[in-house]
């Protein structure tokens, strides 16, 4: 995951404090939900490929690896 990118959206959803609270845990959830979204390209795709991009768009910039 990219680390800068959680911890933007971390302080957006809980103040100064919350990247504090158990970040390799926030971290595995934020994968999740962005896998989550990956797979639901995979099982929409169209003949042109068009979420298929999308889903590599969304691979590349949240830096999950698979």
């Amino acid at each position: 995951m990219n680390r800068e990118l959680l911890k933007k959206l971390q302080l957006q959803a809980g103040g100064s404090h919350y990247p504090d609270i158990n970040p390799e845990i926030q971290a595995k959830f934020a994968e999740l939900i962005v896998r989550e979204c990956m797979e639901w390209c995979d099982a929409h795709a169209t003949i042109d490929g068009s979420a298929q991009q999308i889903r590599n768009s969304i691979k590349e910039h949240f830096g999950v690896e698979e």
